[in-house]
């Protein structure tokens, strides 16, 4: 493993972690389909009917919640283990949500020794469905400075 990319992902403190949790299971579905439809960007979602609307709430608390839940087991009292591999945050330009994450990428400090930040001019939250060349030619950089340090 030479590059591990983090896309659109900040490292929350654990109490950011647990609000959102809180916050995440106290929403009805509904209101988790209105926030994945104007603050995340899924606009195919909205109008969906009812079981639909429920699976994806269940989905939504499922994963999210998961991943927090993860991520606080694991770095609460100090991580057993941290990643050797560069660890590259990278956001897009034009992603409202994260137009601070160049001072707050450094959270990922905590499971990596080496966190670098690489920022591109647009895509928005999800860069690689909607900016797949500026995505490419990023993991191209990589892979090239990675075949230039072996060589």
């Amino acid at each position: 493993l030479r590059q591990v990319f983090i896309g659109s992902k900040l490292l929350p403190t654990v109490p950011e972690m647990q609000h959102n949790i809180d916050l995440m299971d106290s929403w009805g579905d509904e209101q988790i389909i209105r926030y994945m439809v104007s603050e995340t960007g899924y606009t195919d979602l909205d109008g969906l009917d009812s079981a639909h609307t429920a699976l994806m709430g269940r989905i939504f608390r499922h994963d999210v919640g998961g991943g927090y839940r993860y991520f606080i087991d694991t770095v609460r009292d100090g991580p057993a283990w941290k990643l050797a591999t560069p660890v590259t945050v990278v956001v897009a330009d034009d992603d409202p949500g994260l137009a601070r994450a160049g001072e707050e990428y450094t959270g990922w400090r905590l499971l990596a020794s080496d966190v670098r930040f690489h920022r591109l001019p647009a895509g928005g939250h999800y860069f690689v469905r909607t900016n797949p060349g500026g995505t490419a030619e990023l993991i191209r950089q990589a892979w090239m400075s990675a075949i230039e340090l072996a060589g």
